[in-house]
């Protein structure tokens, strides 16, 4: 499967505490955010946007800046 890649990277949280890496592609954010133990305010979004992009479902929105979601 091609990988659904974006430009600038965006920031997502990982299952490790403290650490956010930059991604550039939506399938690794997708990984990342489906590890998480626990969800913050826009991590559902996130997810969503993520799916809807690898299904190729409609347009893809800003969560915050990134697909981290928990800025705002």
């Amino acid at each position: 499967m091609a990988l659904h890649w974006f430009d600038p990277s965006a920031p997502v949280r990982t299952d490790r505490p403290g650490l956010t890496i930059n991604v550039n592609n939506v399938e690794t954010a997708a990984q990342e955010l489906l590890k998480v133990d626990q969800a913050w305010p826009k991590w559902k979004q996130a997810v969503e946007t993520c799916m809807a992009a690898v299904e190729g479902d409609g347009h893809l929105r800003v969560v915050c800046g990134g697909v981290e979601g928990g800025t705002g």
